[in-house]
């Protein structure tokens, strides 16, 4: 690993290959050791296509593999980490558990998927799995308008305390001199106060009425729209993202949530809330006890 200095403190983590001479393919091992990595600093290259038999990113490891990648059993994670791949690439078996947490860039091809115990996955990109199980407090998300969007040949869980969620993840909500986007943003300064963004219908206070409107309910795939800001630049909450899903099986005893972030409140002003995104499941069979919520935020009143 290279040193670091006083003034660059990063460090980037070099690559670590491991192979039996009587195995078709090795290990790729990328650590960082905890201090930090900056940017994607752990570019990795094959000549075609990249397989290995197991991946094992630590430390806040960013691995940017410039090439199709394919891992015939596993993917460990511990930390933090960041892997970038080119769309497709299959990651084999990935459990996710004890608080760590992987961020991917690009779309993904998992074997079994599993994210517990305060673990988090974000996916900046498609996924697909053979069976996806979120446990107690499990987190799927992604990223700011980018639709979290996951096909599942199996089974797809979400257990008690589980959670797929595109929160807060849809149009930004006005902030500073920035207006609330997308088509139902909130109107800003309605009285003073915030408007709320629109989407299925209209948003609190839109003065925008009907015209706000947009998306369809037989096909709902579109992001929610922010709310906008009240006196003194108060901002307005963000609009709720977008979820598909497809599954053969679908059990939800946890959360799928697509909601709209609040507005904030100040000087007794307040900024209106984002509108709930979209969420449209596709499921041989569904089950469960739990919870599917796209609702809009509060205003900064409530």
């Amino acid at each position: 690993r290279p040193p670091r200095s006083t003034l660059f403190p990063y460090t980037t983590a070099l690559p670590i290959y491991l192979k039996k001479d009587s195995d078709p393919s090795g290990e790729l091992i990328v650590d960082a050791g905890g201090r930090g990595s900056a940017d994607w600093s752990t570019p990795v290259g094959a000549g075609s296509v990249l397989v290995l038999k197991r991946l094992t990113l630590g430390g806040g490891a960013r691995l940017d593999v410039t090439n199709a990648l394919i891992i015939s059993e596993s993917t460990v994670v511990t930390g933090a980490d960041y892997l970038r791949v080119v769309s497709g690439s299959a990651l084999g078996n990935v459990v996710l558990s004890r608080t760590n947490q992987l961020n991917i860039v690009g779309s993904a091809v998992f074997s079994a998927l599993a994210v517990s115990n305060g673990a988090s996955l974000m996916l900046n990109g498609a996924g697909t799995a053979s069976a996806l199980t979120v446990g107690d407090a499990g987190l799927v998300t992604t990223v700011s308008l980018v639709p979290l969007d996951l096909t599942v040949s199996g089974d797809l869980v979400v257990a008690s305390n589980g959670m797929i969620s595109a929160t807060g993840q849809g149009y930004g909500g006005a902030h500073d001199s920035t207006p609330a986007q997308g088509p139902g943003a909130g109107n800003g300064q309605v009285g003073g106060q915030g408007g709320g963004g629109s989407y299925g219908g209209v948003g609190g206070g839109n003065t925008n009425g009907a015209a706000s409107v947009y998306g369809s309910f037989a096909q709902p795939a579109d992001f929610g729209s922010g709310g906008g800001y009240g006196n003194y630049q108060v901002a307005g909450g963000a609009g709720g993202g977008q979820v598909r899903l497809r599954a053969a099986r679908v059990r939800v005893d946890g959360t799928v949530s697509a909601d709209g972030g609040n507005g904030g409140n100040a000087y007794s002003y307040w900024g209106g809330g984002g509108s709930g995104g979209s969420i449209w499941i596709t499921a041989g069979t569904w089950e469960g006890v739990g919870f599917v919520t796209a609702n809009g935020g509060s205003s900064g009143l409530c």
